[in-house]
């Protein structure tokens, strides 16, 4: 495997645990009153979904996982800044990333270990 996918890997959980510790310990109501937090996370969420794109077939096939909506949310914070809802982006910060990184996890561990 490529070094530069292994980077690649390491690159969404860096990002992903950024996201924790912007979050960590917040109630949705900090979240969505601090715009800060927001910007972050939406940065973090672009690194994220661009990372993900240098990941090959034979590891999205051997790890399913619906890679397009992580694709995705890079792009609804890229391409629609002007009306995010913050609920969608809280919403997936606590249920879907934790799923995304215990994969990421397992890929490291499996592929470049």
């Amino acid at each position: 495997m490529s070094v530069e996918i292994r980077d690649r890997v390491v690159h969404m959980l860096e990002a992903i645990q950024k996201i924790e510790e912007f979050t960590f310990d917040r109630s949705y109501e900090d979240f969505e009153t601090n715009a800060q937090i927001q910007y972050a996370c939406l940065y973090s969420f672009s690194i994220i979904g661009e990372a993900v794109n240098f990941l090959p077939g034979n590891i999205k096939d051997k790890y399913p996982y619906p890679y397009y909506l992580v694709r995705s949310m890079r792009n609804y914070a890229n391409h629609t800044y002007h009306k995010i809802d913050i609920k969608i982006i809280w919403n997936t910060i606590t249920t879907e990333l934790p799923k995304f990184k215990q994969l990421l996890e397992l890929i490291l561990k499996n592929e470049f270990n």
